[in-house]
This record gives structure tokens, C-alpha cells and sequence, in this order.
């Protein structure tokens, strides 16, 4: 934990991270603890995510000094920051804004939890470090949700269609070629989320030796082997 923490002026003010910019990855991590009133706070991004019964064995640079953090706070701020030294990102991390050893300052700072988050420019969730499988399915997540409004507004077009023709037999197989598409896109997308789904998940709980997947076969057996 922070060993030296800039005092808050009242019972308003909070920390904010000022976190430098770095151009590798690798680079250590460095910024600055800032006591601002959150009547006027500078614009910052809350950060959301897990560090309970985490070690702080994670070195990084606070207003000069090395200190501690956990392995979740150090990923999040290397995935945040800048990647230009010259730049800075606000950030709020309670683990490290509020005084974890000060039980009086935690008392106050809880009080003002949803109004830190409310005034924040955003809110980011940090899930932890991403895996193959993971940006697979976020692939397919994005894939997923440009392709749901589009069949929406194909839709709409062929429900215009349909009002718009007086032949009762025209109107019947507009309507047949709109559920026609809906059902086949349906298809598609289950088809597509079994493929990213199947390998990655469900796949290792087959106990049965190894078992590849046809469209997947030359996949799984060149980069994953999967075990009883």
C-alpha cells in the first residue's frame, strides 16, 4: 500500500491518479497522487474491477517513490495509460486513491463512492488480462452486434415493402422471404457462436481423450491438446 498519500483538504476532496504515458509496454509504472475537491474535480475515468485478497507485491513509481500494488491495479493502469510519454490519463482506483490503513478516511471517502463514479467521464471494468479465447469472442461479440441491427433494419424495409403493394399474393411472399431470412440468420449466428463457443468451452469438458471439432480439427490439433 502507499506509504505517503497527499492529505485531502476536507471531507469533499478525494485522489486522483495522474498516470504518465509510456511508449513500450514494459516501460515501469509511473504517476501522480492528486488531491482534488470533487466539487471541481479535473476529469478523471473510474476504474472498476476486483483486488481483494490480491498481495501487493507489485512494484510501481508513485510521486517519485517505489510502492506496492496488486498484480490487478498494476495490469490496469499498464493497459490504460497513454502511449506517449508527454501524456496523461486521470485515472481513480479506490485501492489506491483512498487510504486503505486509515479506517477514518475510508469511512468518508465510502460516503462519496457513488458520487465518484457518477461524476467520472467513464467507467471502465476491467475484466483482467485478455486470452485467444477471449478475443475470439469479442470478435464475435462485435460481429454479433452489427449484424443484429442490420437484420432489424432489412426488416423494417420489408415490412415497408409489404404495406406499401395492394397484391394480397405479393404481400404473402414478402412475408415469406422476411421470416425465410430471419430464420436463416438466426442460424447463422448460433452457428457462429457454437463454433467460438464449443472449442473453448465446452470441448475441455468432454472426458473422452481428445476430440476435435470438423471445422476446427486442423485448429485444435496443431495448438491445443486436451486431456482427460
Amino acid at each position: 500500500m502507499l506509504e505517503a498519500y497527499p492529505k485531502l483538504a476536507d471531507s469533499r476532496s478525494i485522489r486522483v491518479i495522474k498516470l504518465h504515458g509510456a511508449t513500450k509496454l514494459s516501460v515501469d509504472i509511473r504517476f501522480d497522487l492528486i488531491a482534488v475537491s470533487l466539487d471541481a474535480p479535473l476529469p478523471y475515468e473510474a476504474i472498476s474491477y476486483t483486488w481483494s485478497g490480491q498481495a501487493l507485491d507489485q512494484p510501481v513509481y508513485a510521486n517519485g517513490k517505489e510502492h506496492l500494488v496488486t498484480r490487478n491495479a498494476e495490469h490496469v493502469m499498464r493497459r490504460l495509460r497513454p502511449n506517449r510519454p508527454e501524456h496523461s490519463r486521470n485515472l481513480w482506483i479506490d485501492a489506491i486513491c483512498i487510504n486503505q490503513k486509515d479506517n477514518r478516511e475510508k469511512a468518508v471517502e465510502v460516503q462519496l463512492m457513488f458520487e465518484i463514479y457518477a461524476n467520472a467521464n467513464c467507467v471502465n471494468i476491467w475484466l483482467g488480462q485478455g486470452t485467444e479465447s477471449t478475443a475470439l469472442a469479442l470478435k464475435w461479440l462485435r460481429w454479433y452486434s452489427w449484424s443484429f441491427p442490420a437484420i432489424w433494419k432489412t426488416q423494417a424495409k420489408f415490412a415497408r415493402a409489404i404495406t406499401s403493394v395492394d397484391s394480397i399474393f405479393i404481400r404473402l411472399l414478402l412475408g415469406i422471404a422476411a421470416v425465410s431470412m430471419s430464420c436463416v440468420c438466426a442460424c447463422i449466428m448460433m452457428l457462429v457462436g457454437a463454433i467460438v463457443i464449443f472449442p473453448f468451452g465446452l470441448l475441455p469438458m468432454f472426458k473422452s481423450g481428445q476430440f476435435c471439432y470438423p471445422l476446427f480439427s486442423a485448429f485444435l490439433t496443431n495448438k491445443h491438446t486436451f486431456r482427460p
